[in-house]
């Protein structure tokens, strides 16, 4: 399932040490989902007010154009060059600059946004952000996206293990242990009361002192056994991969987040260079039209520039990976993303440890995942032996006092209602996991020292199947303006 929601289900009802009931609670319960969150992501202004030198480069050009339909306007004439000639072609490298600045901007946008499927419901291919609408690329392939990242990640920067290890057993069981000695407590107290509430009522005090005193004695030690026995077969009892990809397919928003965070510069240049593509190409193509005159040359310049500037915009961002000298090592290409890896590695590290691996995602899935059902049978075992011990000495008087099945019965009782309890007993050292997993740092350090084609497929991968979707809208839209420039321009 998209959700993994009827898995979770299944996983934890075929284990059955976990109640229908339970399980269903669980997953109906607040704390399985984060409350929505506002990234504030920013993300390239489409208008804005340009830096000084582009302004003033902006005013000279105004006023050259002024001079040449005032000034200059006989000499233009006596070319053959009139006002409104003179206009004609100067329109084409404006429009070009228009259009390749606005596309680029678009393919940019168009990467990340919408968040959810904007079109006719039920008619988007599946995976895919195109059908009757659209769906940004990034939130529409989010599980396949979240899939390699975090393969990516588990298997060239931090294990599973790795990341387990930092949390000490003997203090976690420390900070667990109050609220799991209260519940054991309270569940004796009630299972007493509901399975012989006669016997309970003339339990001599001094048993009663007896199983509380044993309860806490116990708690220590079956928090411990379990969280050691976990540790130490931890792919068996969490998936990591489960829990990222569930999480980024519940929060689209934050795979953008990280990307656009990460990226924001370079979305910036890229947008910027689409500026200078589009003069580049519309003097290019003003030059054309003076020399030879066509208008068929309109619509096809529109879609040779629509698609080649979309595929250099899409390419500058990654390629090439590594540095790569021309003109005899004067200009030195790559990838604009990939320059800034040292400063990108820290901004990627607080993303993903902030918003991925914590406390608030983590016990969720460790006690309601997939894998759920091989950690509820280990800790149903120890409470299951716990409880034998807790009674004690005083556990064949109870058996005589209330019967074998009936203590058989109130020990399965109170062992459902101890695993009911889990998720509060394990948010309490909610603190102490979060403080012990601060990995920020480690990771910083891993992302920088990696390989730069290790980090170029850190996140590429993420956009390269569906590059040809934006290139060719390019070629659409070009085709679009220059038939328009064709019909107004004509020859």
């Amino acid at each position: 399932p998209a959700d993994g929601g009827s898995a979770v289900g299944a996983s934890l009802l075929k284990s059955k040490s976990v109640p229908a009931h339970v399980v269903r609670d669980w997953q109906q319960a607040d704390w399985q989902e984060l409350p929505e969150k506002d990234y504030g992501t920013d993300f390239p202004r489409l208008f804005f007010i340009p830096q000084r030198p582009k302004v003033l480069t902006f005013a000279v050009l105004l006023v050259l154009v002024g001079l040449c339909l005032t000034v200059w306007k006989s000499a233009l004439e006596q070319v053959g060059l009139t006002s409104f000639l003179f206009l004609k072609f100067l329109s084409l490298p404006v429009v070009s600059v228009v259009f390749t600045y606005a596309h680029i901007w678009g393919a940019l946008w168009m990467t990340f946004y919408p968040l959810e499927f904007f079109g006719i419901a039920g008619m988007q291919l599946p995976e895919q952000p195109w059908g009757l609408g659209w769906q940004g690329i990034v939130p529409s392939k989010v599980r396949k996206m979240a899939t390699i990242f975090i393969r990516n990640l588990t298997s060239k920067l931090l294990s599973v293990e790795e990341i387990f290890g930092r949390l000490d057993a003997n203090s976690l069981a420390r900070e667990i242990d109050g609220g799991l000695s209260e519940t054991l407590l309270r569940v004796i107290d009630e299972v007493g009361w509901e399975v012989a509430p006669r016997t309970w009522k003339k339990m001599p005090e001094t048993v009663k002192e007896e199983l509380i005193l044993r309860v806490r004695e116990e708690s220590p030690q079956l928090l411990g056994e379990v969280l050691q026995e976990a540790k130490g077969n931890i792919d068996s009892v969490f998936d990591m991969e489960e829990m990222v990809v569930h999480a980024l397919q519940k929060d689209k928003a934050l795979l953008n987040h990280c990307f656009l965070c990460c990226g924001f510069n370079e979305l910036e240049f890229i947008r910027d260079t689409g500026a200078f593509m589009g003069l580049f190409f519309g003097v290019v193509q003003m030059v054309q039209q003076f020399l030879f005159p066509a208008g068929w040359m309109l619509p096809v310049f529109g879609v040779v520039v629509g698609l080649l500037t979309n595929w250099l915009a899409l390419k500058m961002i990654f390629e090439p990976v590594h540095p790569t000298p021309v003109l005899g090592g004067r200009i030195v290409l790559q990838g604009v993303f990939l320059t800034r890896q040292y400063e990108v590695a820290a901004m990627y590290a607080k993303i993903f440890i902030e918003n991925v691996i914590n406390a608030r995602r983590i016990v969720p899935a460790m006690i309601n995942g997939q894998r759920a059902g091989a950690l509820c049978d280990l800790i149903r075992r120890e409470v299951e032996m716990a409880v034998d011990r807790c009674a004690g000495s005083v556990q064949p008087l109870i058996a005589m006092t209330v019967g074998k099945e009936p203590y058989e019965e109130a020990k399965a009782l109170a062992t459902d209602r101890v695993i009911a309890n889990l998720p509060t007993v394990f948010f309490t050292a909610e603190a102490y996991i979060d403080e012990a997993l601060d990995l920020e740092q480690l990771l910083t350090e891993r992302v920088r020292s990696m390989d730069v084609g290790d980090f170029e497929q850190l996140l590429h991968p993420v956009f390269q199947e569906d590059e040809w979707i934006l290139i060719l809208l390019g070629g659409i839209l070009g085709f679009i303006v220059g038939m328009l420039q064709w019909h107004i321009l004509g020859t």
